[in-house]
């Protein structure tokens, strides 16, 4: 599906999770964030299992499934008349960069967060679903 629709850094993607345990509402509905595809490749998928998605992501994200939905999207320079609406992936952590310092006295990791998502292709969703039905 990415490929035939020409899915490519910079397209948005919707992502909903529960980020630090916060609900959209009462009846505890996720929240609805977006972000921009910002790693390359992202194809294909037995080469790059994940991609990067440009949003801030927070623990309670993870698992929570990323979304692709556009209309009159342009496919090699031609535009398509439809809707475009599928599973593109799911969190499964939040980027971060880690620093190791180490004295004689103490041991420190030094986390900056780098506002990424890192996003399981949903091909492997599928595969993991079609594993468990082959179990029954």
């Amino acid at each position: 599906i990415l490929e035939s629709v020409d899915i490519h850094p910079g397209d948005e993607l919707f992502m909903f999770g529960y980020p630090l345990g916060y609900e959209a509402n009462e009846a505890g509905y996720p929240i609805l964030r977006s972000g921009k595809i910002a790693s390359y490749p992202i194809l294909p998928c037995s080469i790059y299992k994940t991609f990067l998605l440009d949003v801030d992501v927070f623990q309670g994200n993870s698992g929570g499934p990323v979304i692709f939905y556009e209309k009159n999207r342009y496919i090699k320079d031609v535009e398509s008349k439809k809707y475009y609406n599928f599973i593109a992936g799911l969190v499964s952590q939040e980027g971060e960069h880690r620093e190791y310092t180490e004295t004689i006295n103490e041991e420190k990791i030094i986390k900056t967060k780098l506002s990424i998502a890192v996003v399981i292709h949903s091909r492997y969703i599928k595969e993991t679903i079609d594993l468990l039905k082959e179990k029954r």
